[in-house]
């Protein structure tokens, strides 16, 4: 996933949180295209 550096799709630079649309959209736009997808759910603990 380096390329998104090198071909200047995320152009951030220094430590960051990876919470930024700009570097999380990418990034999971390829995992799901490799099979890899992040699934959220949410349930009520009694």
């Amino acid at each position: 996933m380096e390329h998104f550096i090198l071909d200047g799709s995320i152009r951030a630079k220094g430590v960051l949180t990876p919470v930024l649309p700009e570097i999380v959209d990418p990034v999971l736009a390829e995992l799901k295209n490799e099979g890899i997808a992040l699934e959220e759910s949410e349930s009520a603990i009694d």
